[in-house]
């Protein structure tokens, strides 16, 4: 869930000027520190270029008049500003050439432009070239100034928790925690100097630091779900102010994490919304309806999940357009402030309301959602997933027979009865079992389309996401990796940013240790099913075999697969290999049914929900591999042995439809007819049959 608290900006920026020039150039210096303190940027800039005449070699002065600037354009110029960043970077680097790189040499210049460098990766949502400056900064950090060196930790921190990387924002923390006891001894010695008055001027900025070092522990406490020193955190924010809107949202998201979600709701509800956007670059309302529809979503109301995200949704374009009124020539960098490049969080929230859109079996406008939002997080293999789901069930929805919905037991397995007197004949229904083997829509595969083809591409993609070094060989390893901590942030990518036991899913948690097998396994399953109706048999059997090579696979996984398999050596012909997969021996706990990432390939309306109703389908589908065969005796014991796993209302229609066929192969017209008429899958003997017939002929049949 979001939170509202973001690290300061620029606030540092500010205290770039000093100098160690003559006594003309130090008071022209002081001068120009003071005007820029009381944001009298004109008069600044004067007296910079006055000192500019003086030094006009000097980088810190060119530094800080593109800071005077960058202020007096209310930190809307952000591209001009850049340009003079990287202009200033370059030459310092040229300066100490044989010693670039090596972080001990940084002074606190450079350490200024390092910083206002990675203050706007992170508002344009660069958070790896953020992070890689930052850490330049941490290991020098002591040597900075104190107020300076918080500032640098509060955004390494914040940085870190948009990436889920908690043992890093903890490492930091405890750097943060340590600058602020140093500082308030430096404070405790100024007050036996100064006396009372220094104290109340120290005061107040030091209890925002120590409240603002509260927060970001309680959000990283939330990150690793520790709910007791997560409480233990909220009281003490909450009992400085509890009106406090990043403070009550932080408290939302930890009763959202408790699974209190009314009481959640009730929180957020007493929260401010207005919205200071062109101030904090932040849309609290936008905030506010995501997170109602993240608990809506956990509570699986999916349709007023979906209602909230829409609202969500709604409100960003209204704070965007809040933003974007000057905004006419298309140059964003330079027409709007620093903090507002980051407002929008539209391919978020479209991601989040694609979700529930699918939850809530609409794949048609999940599909639409899902496919805007891989434009921004395309290296998320859990939403190639989602989108390939999207298919599959706009493929389900499309092929079912809603005349079915209503029907009785009867009349699935009779379709019409015709004629009249003893040349009454009844209709059989005729089974589909054509299969896709063509693009239907005329277009390419990879063209974005919600049908079959396309969800092909989405899982190769998900598929080619998951490193091979990901995959988990044995379930040692996958309980070891999963204890291991998030990864470490590199300098190449955002594919590298994370260790190899996790990758990264943005705008979700990094997938890691056991999850990652999970995933790949539902990735597997569905590829084997849209292949199987595609009619591309052989490399269905191959998924489903590397499907079922997978280590500790679930139960309900191991079942599609068999049955995936088992389907395929059916329409190749190899009837006798599909026999093994039919085993009842192959079924094993289904407990965990659609949990997480498990693949939506099968209606669950009618998917088995228990192992006897696992045993049964494998049962008649043995039945009918050996129908094939024409062994006929073996296909009529493995139905009859259905009779003695579950109930009769829970046989399928296929099921008596096979019994009919049986007995019709066999011969025994009459007992087909039972079938038909009585509802049952064995057929009575002969005695009870001629009873039945005097008593109840077939003339007075009613479907």
């Amino acid at each position: 869930m979001a939170s509202d608290g973001k690290s300061d900006s620029n606030q540092e920026q500010k205290d770039s000027f000093a100098f160690e020039f003559s006594d003309h150039a130090q008071e022209l210096a002081r001068m120009a520190f003071v005007e820029f303190k009381c944001e009298r940027y004109d008069s600044c800039l004067s007296h910079l270029s006055k000192l500019k005449e003086l030094h006009p070699t000097d980088l810190k002065i060119e530094h800080n008049k593109a800071v005077a600037d960058y202020y007096r354009s209310g930190c809307k110029k952000t591209d001009d500003f850049l340009k003079t960043l990287n202009g200033v970077m370059k030459k310092m680097n040229l300066k100490i050439s044989e010693e670039e790189g090596t972080t001990e040499n940084v002074d606190f210049e450079r350490a200024l432009l390092l910083y206002n460098k990675a203050v706007y990766c992170f508002y344009v949502k660069k958070y790896v070239d953020a992070l890689a400056n930052l850490e330049k900064l941490l290991k020098i950090v002591e040597a900075l100034d104190k107020r300076f060196a918080q500032n640098i930790c509060f955004l390494y921190v914040e940085i870190c928790l948009l990436t889920y990387q908690a043992e890093k924002a903890i490492a930091v923390l405890n750097i943060v925690e340590k600058l602020l006891h140093d500082t308030t001894k430096q404070s405790s010695e100024n007050v036996a100097d100064n006396g009372k008055n220094c104290d109340n001027e120290l005061s107040k900025p030091y209890d925002q630091q120590k409240i603002r070092l509260h927060k970001y522990r309680a959000r990283v406490h939330l990150l690793q779900k520790s709910i007791k020193a997560c409480k233990k955190e909220i009281k003490t924010i909450m009992n400085v102010n509890n009106m406090d809107t990043e403070a009550l949202f932080i408290k939302s998201n930890f009763e959202f994490v408790r699974h209190n979600e009314r009481k959640a709701v009730k929180i957020l509800n007493s929260a401010s919304k207005d919205n200071q956007i062109l101030k904090t670059g932040e849309s609290i309302s936008t905030m506010y309806f995501n997170n109602l529809g993240c608990l809506h979503a956990q509570m699986q109301k999916y349709n007023l999940a979906s209602f909230y995200f829409c609202r969500a949704i709604a409100e960003n374009e209204e704070a965007l357009s809040m933003i974007s009124t000057s905004d006419k020539n298309g140059d964003s960098l330079n027409t709007r402030p620093m903090c507002t490049l980051s407002v929008n969080s539209r391919h978020h929230l479209l991601y989040n309301l694609g979700v529930q859109m699918l939850h809530d079996c609409r794949p048609l406008l999940a599909f639409d959602c899902l496919i805007e939002s891989v434009q921004v997080y395309q290296s998320n293999p859990r939403l190639w997933l989602r989108l390939a789901e999207c298919c599959v069930l706009a493929h389900q929805m499309s092929t079912f027979d809603e005349k079915n919905v209503n029907r009785s037991r009867k009349s699935d397995l009779v379709e019409s009865v015709v004629g009249i007197g003893p040349y009454r004949k009844i209709v059989l229904p005729a089974e589909n079992t054509s299969k896709i083997t063509t693009n239907s829509s005329g277009h390419s595969a990879a063209m974005p389309a919600c049908n079959l083809h396309f969800a092909m591409l989405c899982l190769r993609n998900a598929l080619v996401l998951i490193p091979e070094r990901a995959s988990l060989a044995n379930g040692d390893r996958k309980q070891k990796d999963s204890s291991e901590p998030n990864g470490s942030e590199s300098n190449s990518d955002n594919q590298d940013s994370f260790s190899s036991t996790s990758i990264p899913a943005a705008p979700s948690a990094p997938i890691k240790g056991q999850d990652i097998q999970k995933l790949k396994n539902s990735i597997l399953a569905n590829l084997a099913y849209v292949t199987l109706v595609l009619g591309d048999y052989v490399l269905c059997h191959e998924h489903a075999q590397t499907l079922l090579s997978q280590p500790n696979l679930d139960g309900t996984v191991s079942f599609l697969a068999h049955l995936y398999a088992a389907e395929a050596l059916i329409q190749l012909g190899r009837v006798s290999e599909a026999l093994g997969h039919l085993s009842i021996d192959n079924v094993s706990d289904f407990s965990s049914n659609n949990n997480g990432d498990q693949t939506p390939g099968a209606d669950y309306s009618s998917f088995p929900q228990t192992v006897n109703e696992a045993k049964m389908t494998f049962l008649v589908n043995l039945a009918g591999a050996h129908c094939l065969r024409e062994d006929f005796e073996k296909a009529k014991k493995c139905l009859y042995q259905t009779s003695s796993i579950v109930q009769l209302k829970e046989l399928p229609h296929q099921a008596l439809m096979m019994a009919v066929y049986i007995e019709l192969q066999l011969g025994n017209h009459n007992g087909a007819l039972m079938i038909l008429k009585r509802y049952q899958l064995l057929p009575p003997s002969k005695e009870t049959r001629n009873r039945e017939n005097s008593e109840s002929p077939l003339c007075d049949f009613c479907f």
